[in-house]
């Protein structure tokens, strides 16, 4: 039995694009506030954001995995 390794341009490009999560992705995947994050920021422990607007920031969607992915287990 073979698995189909057949890949296709577009798949190869969707696995490159980095989403950009805004505040209410952000805080419903890591589920801290605002000022948690923040200071977590301030601290060098949390991703920066991006800047997209004068009035508006966003995520990288694979840092915030990765973030996740350095804690520790309980």
């Amino acid at each position: 039995m073979f698995m189909n390794v057949n890949i296709t341009r577009q798949d190869h490009i969707g696995h490159l694009l980095d989403r950009i999560l805004g505040w209410p992705e952000v805080h419903a995947v890591v589920g801290l506030s605002r000022p948690q994050v923040w200071r977590l920021h301030r601290a060098g422990d949390f991703p920066a954001p991006l800047k997209l607007s004068k009035n508006r920031r966003g995520w990288k969607s694979s840092e915030i995995q990765s973030w996740i992915d350095s804690r520790e287990r309980a």
